[in-house]
């Protein structure tokens, strides 16, 4: 995935199956087992390698689908009416598909992606089946976006997805 990314090429890792076979643990993982996303987040920070003059520049969303709707997980509730904002998932004709008005929190290193997800995880959706007494009731999509600028102001994107 890393040697992608350093080749200028988009990443995706998808966590798909039954409830309670370990989508989660296996992106997300745990403090003694860490998942894909903090190994991920580490080879970032740690293994780039800047040409002279340029910088990088890390920005995290964190989507939850559930119920047909979107919701941002770096975003708490609306303070007015204690809910939070559903998001639309939109299509431009040169950007792509992408979700209107979907926080990106900018990380200066893997420990700010994984205080970010951390975050957001508190306010996922979650309730108990038959398979998980703690299972989350919802998709969720963490992006972390990474954009290396020139000096000359030039910049290149490259998108890590990882779903779960």
């Amino acid at each position: 995935v890393f040697d992608r990314l350093t080749d200028g090429y988009n990443s995706c890792v998808i966590a798909f199956g039954a409830t309670g076979c370990g989508k989660s643990h296996t992106i997300f993982g745990t403090n003694q087992d860490r998942g894909l996303l903090p190994r991920i987040s580490e080879t970032i920070f740690q293994n780039w390698n800047m040409e002279a003059g340029q910088q990088m520049l890390v920005k995290v969303s964190y989507l939850e689908l559930y119920n047909e709707k979107a919701r941002d997980l770096l975003k708490p509730e609306d303070p007015d009416n204690g809910k939070a904002a559903s998001l639309e998932v939109r299509e431009h004709p040169k950007a792509g598909i992408f979700v209107e008005g979907l926080t990106r929190s900018v990380a200066s290193n893997a420990e700010e992606v994984l205080r970010l997800v951390d975050f957001g995880h508190k306010i996922r959706v979650v309730g108990s089946t038959n398979m998980n007494a703690h299972s989350s009731r919802s998709h969720a999509i963490v992006t972390l976006h990474l954009e290396v600028l020139d000096s000359n102001g030039a910049s290149g994107h490259r998108q890590m997805v990882c779903h779960s």
